[in-house]
């Protein structure tokens, strides 16, 4: 059975290459040798990376992929001329071609190798295409200094990239550059025509009175260390957040989760606490009914079953039929039957 996928997939991309062939055979017969050079090009590079993706599908039990790397450089001699005649431009394009499928096999270095190797043509190749596949293949790696200089490339010669700017910022919070990640989301959310000739700030304290969605842009920088396990770090980022005017609840919200991520169970509550009291449940029912089930949690945890009980019920409030907060209240009900003074008892 676990054949079937793969050769499945064999036979249709089979059926589809024989299909493309006899449309060249038909153009080169009628002697349009050009059209029939383009259909055979574009045969053979789908014929190539069917059998990557075969290659992939039978080398999955390979963890350190270390049979594929010793395939790759004989499939890369063999698709390097045909992607490069399907890019009609350029050696470099057909590089970057290679680069992208490596990347599809998880060849992440053998694919850096082939953007750097696209990227010394300097007046045909794609740049921006080239820097945008390189940046993410970094950050993908883990490797953020180098996306970020990537993303730098790309913004000096244009500025309006939401994603370069989000990506960007992404990876200088990883980085713990959070002055240089925040200037980055804040881009990201603002960056528009009118704003083209204005500078790229690089303190965002000399910039905090200009820039009026500073709250989001910290605490985008915080979700993404959250993200990141870095909760620590996130935690940080949530006060920066939190000492400006938005979205307070959502912040107030991930910074209790990053806090219980921590073990800090007391300060996660107060977290909880605070943004209860400021959201909205009309226009933010998700997140307070999230509100209530971490705030349950957090108190059933503390051996406080009364006050549980009575957060599972505002999530009741909300979604009656939710199985799962139903069973949790009666599990409540039951540690709490065999205590009756509600003393502190640790939580099955």
């Amino acid at each position: 059975m676990d054949l079937v996928l793969p050769f499945g997939l064999a036979l249709l991309g089979i059926s589809g290459l024989l299909a493309l062939l006899c449309f060249g055979i038909a153009f080169l017969l009628r002697r349009r040798i050009k059209t029939a050079a383009k259909v055979l090009n574009l045969i053979g590079g789908l014929a190539l990376i069917g059998v990557l993706y075969l290659g992939s599908s039978f080398l999955a039990g390979d963890p350190e992929m270390s049979l594929k790397k010793k395939v790759w450089p004989v499939f890369r001699l063999a698709a390097l001329p045909i992607f490069d005649n399907i890019a009609h431009e350029s050696h470099s394009n057909g590089h970057h071609m290679l680069g992208l499928t490596a990347g599809i096999a998880g060849l992440n270095e053998a694919s850096i190798e082939e953007y750097k190797l696209a990227l010394l043509d300097s007046t045909s190749v794609d740049r921006m295409a080239v820097l945008s596949s390189m940046g993410d293949t970094y950050m993908l790696m883990n490797r953020n200094e180098e996306a970020v200089n990537c993303y730098d490339n790309m913004l000096q010669s244009r500025r309006d990239h939401q994603y370069v700017w989000n990506y960007r910022g992404m990876c200088l919070a990883k980085l713990g550059r959070f002055n240089e990640a925040v200037v980055s989301f804040d881009s990201a959310f603002f960056y528009g025509p009118e704003m083209f000739d204005t500078p790229i700030i690089s303190d965002y304290d000399s910039a905090r009175i200009t820039r009026p969605n500073a709250h989001r842009a910290w605490s985008l920088a915080a979700k993404t260390l959250f993200v990141d396990k870095q909760f620590d770090r996130a935690i940080i980022c949530f006060d920066s957040a939190l000492t400006y005017p938005g979205d307070c609840a959502n912040s107030w919200y991930f910074r209790g989760l990053s806090l219980s991520e921590l073990g800090e169970d007391e300060a996660a509550l107060s977290c909880y606490d605070s943004a209860l009291a400021i959201a909205t449940p009309a226009r933010e029912n998700w997140l307070t009914i999230k509100l209530w089930q971490e705030r349950g949690g957090a108190l059933y945890g503390k051996g406080l079953y009364e006050e549980a009980i009575a957060s599972f019920d505002s999530v009741l409030s909300y979604q009656p039929d939710d199985s799962s907060t139903i069973e949790m209240k009666k599990r409540i009900e039951n540690v709490k039957a065999e205590s009756p003074q509600n003393t502190k008892i640790s939580p099955e």
